[in-house]
């Protein structure tokens, strides 16, 4: 998905080209989906063999961004996640307030370890190895 990007974009071309480029041995007739406040067809021919196009519906232009930005706020409820969190893949990567939450979940998980095999905890240890999973642990 393509968003904020300018079709005329230097960095946008680079990364068309190392999506076709990393996609060239698959089937996928598409590199990816960009989404406009409206129609371009001059981009969309030019882009057209590479790119899948969707316009905001809108009489209006401001109507048509604020129809956007409702869009685009779905997609991120939708997609959002914390699976960095306790991935040590991107402990790196985190801020000063993830670094002190990832610390406090620790313990956690070593408590979750601690009380494999206790049978009256099993419900409780799988509710918290969910929860875990779903930050990266």
């Amino acid at each position: 998905l393509f968003v904020g990007f300018s079709l005329n974009d230097d960095n946008f071309h680079r990364i068309v080209d190392a999506v076709r480029r990393a996609l060239a041995r698959t089937d996928r007739s598409r590199l990816g989906t960009v989404v406009t406040l409206n129609a371009d067809p001059l981009f969309e021919q030019l882009w057209g063999d590479d790119l899948e196009w969707v316009h905001v519906d809108a009489p209006s232009l401001p109507e048509a961004a604020r129809r956007f930005e409702l869009f685009l706020d779905a997609v991120s409820r939708t997609t959002a996640t914390s699976g960095h969190l306790l991935n040590p893949r991107f402990a790196g990567l985190l801020s000063p307030p993830e670094v002190e939450l990832a610390g406090l979940l620790e313990p956690l998980a070593t408590w979750a370890e601690s009380v494999r095999g206790v049978p009256e905890l099993a419900a409780t240890r799988a509710v918290v190895q969910a929860f875990l999973r779903e930050l990266g642990g």
